[in-house]
């Protein structure tokens, strides 16, 4: 996740610190498991001189560089999680849009999402025979106007089956209800009222994890 939020790279989940460690073993570590999170200490030989701890390091890389007779050397890299001093098993925060219902029900539009906003007008150009330039009616002059919001979300899920139930689901409870979109960061929200799917597909992500986008369109005024 970027500092406000927005999805940067969730197949990989590497956030902005990255450690690498590298050391000989008489024996390959079996304990360790690559995606889980361990907390990380630091301390100089003896115990003398500067210590630091960093929380909630997620393992993403577990290799054996080379395999000798006496020992083995291995290479283990981390992520941090979250800010660089957060306590262990602290959280990033994440961005989510929700669909509140028109009567009831509210629908989170997958782990985290964004919004993309763009506007659609109905301003129109008359070209008048033998005139320089043109006369432009605007948008307040014929009417008109519309607000499409277009969210792109990301989820994840522990089987293919469970995704793609999940994708069927989410579409279907938003095609036949208006409604307003709540968008969250942290303490922080605004609303996007009356809006109304259009549509929405899958982005073709991994096995897994799917991104998609859910198509909204609303009166401007």
């Amino acid at each position: 996740m970027g500092p406000d939020g927005e999805l940067l790279d969730e197949w990989k989940d590497e956030e902005t610190t990255t450690i690498d460690i590298s050391y000989a073993s008489g024996s390959i570590p079996t304990t360790l498991i690559k995606g889980d999170y361990y907390d990380l200490h630091f301390v100089t030989q003896g115990g003398q001189g500067i210590s630091a701890t960093l929380n909630s390091c997620r393992l993403t890389g577990f290799d054996l560089s080379s395999d000798q007779s006496a020992f083995t050397m291995v290479t283990l890299t981390f992520s941090k999680k979250g800010a660089i001093d957060s306590t262990s098993g602290a959280e990033t925060a994440k961005q989510t849009v929700t669909f509140t219902k028109e009567g009831g029900g509210t629908v989170t539009l997958g782990d985290y999402a964004y919004v993309t906003p763009t506007f659609q007008g109905n301003a129109k150009e008359i070209i008048v025979p033998t005139a320089l330039g043109i006369i432009v009616q605007s948008t307040g002059d014929l009417g008109g106007g519309q607000l499409n919001i277009a969210v792109a979300g990301h989820v994840h899920k522990d089987t293919r089956l469970e995704l793609e139930q999940y994708l069927i689901n989410l579409f279907s409870q938003l095609t036949t209800a208006v409604g307003d979109l709540v968008v969250s960061y942290g303490a922080s929200s605004y609303t996007i009222s009356d809006c109304y799917c259009q549509g929405a597909s899958p982005g073709g992500g991994f096995k897994l994890h799917e991104t998609f986008t859910i198509n909204f369109v609303k009166s401007a005024y």
